[in-house]
C-alpha cells in the first residue's frame, strides 16, 4: 500500500510539473525604432510591456489541428494587421494631402484670376466675359475655396 501511495505521489507530482513547465511567459513591448519585440525575458528597467502567456511546445508527436493558437502568435498577427493598416492610413493620408496642396493652388489662382480679368479666350479662342455679380460671385466661391484647402 505505501509503495502504490509513493508511485501515485510520483505520477501526480511529475504531471503537475510537466504542466506547470509547459506555462511560458513572453514579454511583448515597443522598442525605440516602433518596431514590437517578443521575448522570454523582461525588457529593460523603465519600459512599459505585457506579459502573454503562452504554452511551449509538446515534446510528443502528437500534433494537434483543432485550429487553435497561441496567444502570442494570435497577438502578433494582430500587431501586424494594425502594423499594416496604420501604413495603409499614413499612405493615405500622404495622397490626401498633396491633393489638398494641389486644389490650394488651384484655388489661389482662380481667386486671383476673377480678382484681375473680367474677360478671357476659352479654349476655341471665343472672347468671354463675366457681369460684375457674376464675378463677385466666382470671387466669393473662390475665397471660399480657398478656406477649405488652404487653412
Amino acid at each position: 500500500m505505501h509503495k502504490s501511495f509513493i508511485a501515485i505521489f510520483s505520477v501526480l507530482l511529475s504531471l503537475f510539473i510537466f504542466t506547470h513547465a509547459s506555462a511560458v511567459t513572453t514579454y511583448k513591448w515597443v522598442d525605440t525604432d516602433g518596431s514590437m519585440v517578443y521575448s522570454q525575458h523582461p525588457p529593460a528597467e523603465g519600459v512599459a510591456f505585457e506579459k502573454i502567456k503562452t504554452r511551449s511546445p509538446s515534446r510528443s508527436n502528437n500534433t494537434d489541428n483543432s485550429g487553435e493558437t497561441s496567444s502570442a502568435r494570435n497577438s502578433i498577427l494582430e500587431d501586424k494587421a494594425k502594423k499594416d493598416k496604420d501604413d495603409i492610413l499614413s499612405k493615405e493620408m500622404a495622397k490626401n494631402e498633396e491633393t489638398r496642396k494641389k486644389n490650394c493652388e488651384l484655388a489661389k489662382k482662380a481667386l486671383q484670376f476673377y480678382q484681375v480679368q473680367r474677360r478671357w479666350k476659352d479654349e476655341e479662342g471665343n472672347v468671354k466675359s463675366l457681369t460684375d455679380d457674376e464675378r463677385k460671385v466666382k470671387i466669393e466661391e473662390s475665397k471660399e475655396n480657398v478656406k477649405e484647402f488652404c487653412e
